[in-house]
């Protein structure tokens, strides 16, 4: 297990900055055994269940950056397309850059 140190803050919306709130300690589990116990508090089945929890809600996270990222209608037309274009497989990729004359 490593601790590492991260920053804490929230957004104050009258003055549309970062407030920090400082840094706070965090534990960091580097196998899958040290994080059943940490998240489980030592119960492993309690740990099991809440790790599952966390990377639902970290892999929900990241899909929604992509597709949002992806689709923004304030960025250029050509960030959107290539954040679309690096969601399809290598062999895809290829395919396309192929077929505009891109790549032979």
């Amino acid at each position: 297990m490593k601790s590492d140190e991260v920053a804490v803050s929230y957004r104050d919306k009258a003055t549309s900055t970062n407030v920090s709130l400082g840094k706070i300690s965090v534990d960091i589990p580097e196998t899958v055994a040290e994080a059943l116990s940490l998240y489980g508090d030592g119960d492993e089945a309690k740990g099991l269940e809440n790790l599952l929890e966390y990377a639902s809600t970290a892999y929900v996270i990241e899909r929604q950056r992509i597709h949002r990222d992806a689709n923004r209608p304030d960025k250029p037309k050509t960030s959107s397309n290539l954040g679309k274009f690096k969601q399809l497989s290598h062999e895809k990729q290829e395919e396309l850059l192929r077929q505009a004359g891109i790549i032979e």
